[in-house]
């Protein structure tokens, strides 16, 4: 810009102007080129960050997974629509591997716990869904618990690399049999329970009545409670009181 504002016979302003241009346009050059720099070390980062949290990349958990990844990607990722299980398919030697570090896993969690959730949901998974056979009662068992907290600690496991998918493991946990044989509860007779209303207006006294006639109720409301039973106890300062407060001495009612 100067050298054609000096061959233009340009006055000093227009050349001052011209320099001045200059010195924006090699400002701008080389803000961008920073900028540039930037963003490559930014992205750089992003890229660690995702081939560390979502690859497992160098995590130290006792296991290789940067094998267990091979190992998912070359001998279990053949797709089966329809499948009933995680809608893969692995080789005979890949499954044995992956049975093989299932229980590695359960026992190894005994003493530790692992960084890897994305290779845990793999590993777990797949041994559940193929191989339940494979495992003890208590392995598989182990295995299930196991599974879901993995599961609620993945990162970008639908977006990852990773074969097994959010979906199909909660599915599985769908097809697999409880991990806890719980034994069902009693129903519980009426005069074990208690309602706790801290604020009854006269409509819901009136419904509350009328569906659970025979329930001891606490109500905080000033007046008895239309055909009510004599299992009603009110509070008539409810309305004065914080509602934690209140709450507090309502429970204390509670036999």
């Amino acid at each position: 810009a100067p050298a054609i504002a000096c061959r233009l016979g340009a006055s000093p302003a227009a050349r001052c102007l011209g320099q001045g241009l200059a010195v924006l346009v090699l400002a701008s050059y080389c803000a961008a080129g920073a900028m540039g720099d930037e963003e490559d070390e930014e992205g750089s980062k992003s890229s660690d960050i995702l081939e560390v949290m979502a690859w497992c990349k160098d995590v130290n958990d006792g296991l290789d997974w940067g094998q267990v990844l091979r190992l998912a990607k070359t001998e279990c990722n053949f797709d089966a629509e329809n499948d009933e299980a995680l809608r893969i398919r692995c080789s005979r030697p890949g499954l044995a591997a992956v049975v093989d570090g299932a229980k590695l896993v359960v026992e190894m969690s005994a003493q530790q716990s692992f960084a890897c959730a994305n290779g845990m949901v793999f590993l777990l998974a797949v041994a559940l869904g193929y191989a339940r056979e494979a495992l003890t009662n208590h392995e598989a068992l182990r295995a299930q618990v196991l599974l879901w907290q993995a599961l609620q600690d993945n990162f970008m496991l639908d977006a990852s690399i990773w074969p097994v998918k959010t979906f199909d493991t909660l599915r599985l946990f769908d097809i697999l049999p409880a991990a806890f044989d719980l034994a069902p509860l009693e129903a519980p007779s009426a005069d074990s329970v208690t309602l706790v209303v801290p604020r009854c207006p006269p409509e819901l006294a009136v419904e509350i009545v009328r569906r659970f006639p025979t329930l001891r109720v606490i109500v905080g409301a000033h007046n008895e409670a239309q055909g009510a039973s004599a299992l009603w106890t009110y509070i008539d300062d409810a309305s004065d009181q914080p509602m934690g407060m209140l709450l507090n001495r309502m429970l204390a009612e509670v036999e």
